[in-house]
């Protein structure tokens, strides 16, 4: 598992991260040459190409096709400790 913070990806948007902080989300590094990371979403059924600085490349078309490696993990989003009404 690989932690980032929001400075890691600041072209990433607030709510994606927010997402995938919440777990709403996945995203996992795969191997390309430079570091460039999917997001997964909607129930695995959409998935995005991103550059090492969250840049949205491209839709992927098969998350098949793609080898996913490390999890990522992103830390630092909510500024505090969450409380969950549940």
């Amino acid at each position: 598992m690989k932690t980032l913070a929001p400075s890691d990806l600041p072209n990433l948007p607030r709510e994606a991260l927010t997402l995938v902080a919440d777990g709403v989300y996945s995203m996992y590094e795969i191997s390309s040459g430079e570091p460039r990371y999917v997001l997964i979403a909607s129930r695995r059924t959409e998935a995005y190409l991103l550059s090492s600085r969250g840049d949205f490349l491209a839709p992927v078309g098969s998350i098949a096709e793609i080898q996913i490696g490390t999890p990522i993990v992103v830390i630092g989003v909510h500024g505090g400790v969450r409380v969950s009404a549940d």
